[in-house]
């Protein structure tokens, strides 16, 4: 028979190992000593059901498999990666069973979203470890906050704007307007347009 402090610490030790993490750790521990008045037998451990254990490989495959466009895709988990995504499933998306449906419409999004393609001012791109990093980046491309918008940018509508300004001169005055406005460069100075 092991003592009763040697059986806390086993229970602490595999505990720790099953689960990876501290805070698993904890809850498999408070699940070990349900019922047993503080000892450990060998039966309480291994009777623990299965967890809903996080697939890596599958999150991997889901994200390379949607990204279709400029963000990066990852060619393996680490071990900080499997931190956070843990982290990320288990904390915040409330396990793997409903985090997989989560994960495909986040990632879904990602690759829709011109801003996460690289399409804005700074050229920045997501990426897999952005998306995991913290609660709050997954969580604003789950709310849509990257989206792209239904209404035109401003550079479409200077574009749109331009257009407008060169279909007028040439309607005007019966010929295209060149790159700075009329054939000759100098804008639209026209008779009765100044």
């Amino acid at each position: 028979m092991i003592p009763t402090e040697d059986s806390k610490a086993l229970v602490r030790l595999l505990a720790f190992a099953m689960a990876g993490d501290y805070t698993e750790a904890e809850e498999l521990i408070r699940w070990a000593y349900k019922g047993c008045n503080g000892t450990a037998d060998a039966e309480i451990i291994t009777e623990h059901p299965a967890t809903d254990r996080i697939d890596y490989n599958a999150v991997v495959q889901m994200w390379n498999g949607t990204m279709s466009r400029n963000v990066p895709k990852i060619t393996k988990v680490t071990p900080g990666r499997m931190d956070k995504i843990k982290l990320r499933v288990n904390n915040d998306m409330g396990g793997w069973k409903n985090a997989k449906g989560i994960l495909e419409e986040c990632f879904q999004r990602i690759n829709a979203s011109d801003f996460c393609n690289g399409e804005n001012t700074n050229h920045w791109t997501a990426t897999f470890d952005w998306f995991f990093s913290n609660d709050k980046n997954w969580t604003k491309v789950m709310e849509g906050n990257y989206d792209n918008r239904r209404g035109k940018t401003d550079l479409e509508k200077m574009h749109d704007e331009i257009a407008k300004a060169d279909a007028y001169y040439e309607q005007r005055y019966g010929k295209p307007a060149g790159p700075n406005g009329n054939p000759a460069g100098r804008g639209y100075d026209g008779p009765d347009e100044q």
